[in-house]
């Protein structure tokens, strides 16, 4: 059951992950997750190529590790060049930390899927926010193209 407060914390979380805009495979502790990429079958509309389906999910899992464990530098280079001074505002303290608005305790990436010229990975993720006894789970969708001959992280959004 969704109360009112849980509901409005869910929507400034939301909120938040949403101003970023840009950002932020496995965790020792995945949410449950019902995982689905080029391996599980998908449309030749979304296929994405096995190579390719490697290097964007390593992208996001090398990302994950990198929130997860508190190292803004590490997360910060793998955020496209065009958007990281947006990213930085947004994300860092004046310490040069992520902001202490939410930790990430655990995800899981659980699909990747061509979107044009860019390919669209999802992750499920656990996160706790600060005051909150009780983690939520959300899934976010990170839009990842190409730079120069490797992958980086575009836009970083929740999944409504």
């Amino acid at each position: 059951m969704i109360t009112r407060s849980s509901r409005t914390l869910r929507y400034a979380l939301v909120a938040a992950l949403a101003t970023l805009g840009t950002a932020a495979c496995d965790s020792s502790n995945k949410p449950e997750a019902s995982p689905t990429s080029a391996s599980a079958s998908p449309s030749p509309a979304t296929a994405v190529q096995p190579a390719v389906d490697e290097a964007v999910r390593g992208v996001v899992s090398a990302y994950l590790d990198a929130v997860e464990s508190g190292d803004f530098e590490q997360g910060h280079l793998l955020i496209c060049a065009d958007v990281r001074e947006q990213y930085d505002a947004v994300a860092k303290t004046n310490a040069g930390t992520f902001g202490p608005r939410f930790t990430l305790t655990a995800y899981a990436i659980t699909e990747t899927r061509a979107a044009g010229a860019t390919v669209e990975v999802r992750a499920a993720q656990k996160v706790t926010v600060a005051g909150r006894p009780e983690p939520m789970k959300l899934t976010i969708a990170y839009t990842m193209a190409r730079a120069a001959d490797s992958w980086c992280i575009a836009q970083e959004l929740p999944v409504l």
